[in-house]
């Protein structure tokens, strides 16, 4: 494998949550983010199985996977494997020659089935068969701050419970039984970005594949002191 140039560092525009902890972190990585070339490098398999695993709780909440428990979790398995075939087929070659199929990747059957489970033990949303769009619910819309300096979609954002929802597929040593200093500037900015469109958020919540589903209270103070670090 030829190793990628680094990209040239360049003005900001905008900054999202994932941008914005890469900032905090070092200036070298916010450049790659921002200004690299993502397919010269083949990402983690963890990130090809996290893409299905949103996918599959992104549908419950849009009240795609319907019926009884059972019928929720078979429905669910069928959702990720789809997911996850479709972002196999597009990942770097080189992934694809050291797993050759995406049921290969590390922890396949393990985050399928918590995928499963969560899908099951979601309640469903009170409209179904819709994503609530009209009362500024949904998944993965797009939000925007008036100056346009910060955008980001948060995975889920029910306007009706004034919260927001972010899924985290990763290990957490601890358990995650509490949300992070990460996970919470996260939230912040979530909540930011949804009062900069008239939808007030209190709550954040961290869904997790080990099912804690640990929540913060966001309070306006906290969502506009956290937009202005991210402008700094």
């Amino acid at each position: 494998m030829k190793i990628p140039d680094p990209p040239l560092p360049k003005t900001i525009q905008r900054v999202s949550p994932s941008l914005y902890e890469a900032l905090l972190a070092c200036g070298a990585k916010a450049a790659w983010y921002s200004g690299g070339r993502r397919d010269d490098l083949a990402p983690h398999p963890a990130a090809l199985l996290g893409i299905a695993f949103h996918g599959v709780l992104e549908a419950v909440h849009k009240g795609m996977l319907l019926g009884e428990p059972d019928e929720r979790r078979a429905a669910a398995r069928a959702e990720f494997d789809l997911l996850a075939t479709k972002a196999y087929a597009e990942a770097h070659p080189l992934l694809r020659r050291k797993f050759t199929s995406p049921e290969k990747l590390p922890y396949y059957n393990q985050q399928r089935e918590l995928a499963a489970l969560l899908a099951a033990a979601t309640p469903l949303p009170p409209q179904l068969g819709g994503d609530r769009s009209g009362l500024g619910s949904g998944s993965e819309k797009w939000f925007e701050s008036s100056d346009s300096k910060i955008g980001g979609r948060p995975d889920f954002l029910d306007a009706a419970r004034h919260e927001v929802v972010d899924y985290k597929t990763g290990y957490v040593a601890d358990g995650g039984g509490s949300v992070s200093e990460r996970e919470q500037r996260q939230l912040n900015l979530y909540a930011y970005l949804a009062r900069e469109s008239g939808i007030t958020v209190e709550v954040g919540r961290i869904v997790r594949a080990n099912g804690n589903q640990p929540t913060v209270q966001i309070t306006s103070d906290q969502a506009v002191a956290e937009a202005e670090k991210a402008r700094a």
